[in-house]
C-alpha cells in the first residue's frame, strides 16, 4: 500500500525526531543545572553585599533585580544569536522536502520566553534563599 511506502520513506525522519526530542530535553536539563549552579555561586560570592543591602533597607525586589539583570542580558544576547541561526538551519533542512509546512516565528518567541522564565525562576529561587538567611551571621563572619 502507498501509506506503508510513505511510512518506510519517512522512518528515518521519525527516528531523528525522537532522538532530537531526547537530546533537547537533556540539553535543557543540563543548561538548567548550569544556570542553577552559576546563580548559587553568584549569590554565595555576593552574600556580604546582599547582607549589607538588607541591613540598609533594600527591598527584596531590588536585590532580585540586582541578581537577575546580568542573566537577563546574557539570555537576550543568546536569543539574538540563536534565533537567526536556527531559522536559517531549519529553512535549509526543510528545503529538502517536496511539501513544506509553514514555518512560524512564534515558535522562537515561545522558546525565548521559556528561557527567560527558566532563568527568572532560578534566580528567584536563589534570591529567595539569600533573603531568608540571617544578615548578621553573614556580616559577622568577616
Amino acid at each position: 500500500f502507498l501509506d506503508s511506502d510513505f511510512h518506510a520513506i519517512y522512518q528515518s525522519e521519525m527516528q531523528m525526531g525522537k532522538l532530537m526530542n531526547a537530546l533537547t530535553l537533556m540539553s535543557i536539563f543540563i543548561a538548567f543545572l548550569g544556570l542553577f549552579g552559576l546563580t548559587a555561586y553568584s549569590v554565595q560570592q555576593r552574600a556580604k553585599e546582599i547582607g549589607i543591602r538588607k541591613v540598609f533597607g533594600a527591598e527584596e525586589s531590588e536585590i532580585f533585580l540586582l541578581l537577575s539583570s546580568n542573566y537577563v542580558k546574557l539570555i537576550g544576547v543568546s536569543c539574538l544569536i540563536a534565533v537567526p541561526t536556527a531559522y536559517i538551519l531549519i529553512s535549509r533542512w526543510l528545503d529538502d522536502f517536496a511539501f513544506r509546512i509553514p514555518f512560524e516565528l512564534w515558535v522562537f518567541v515561545i522558546a525565548c520566553l521559556g528561557c527567560f522564565a527558566l532563568a527568572i525562576m532560578t534566580v528567584a529561587l536563589q534570591s529567595y534563599k539569600s533573603m531568608g538567611s540571617n544578615s548578621i551571621k553573614i556580616l559577622k563572619s568577616e
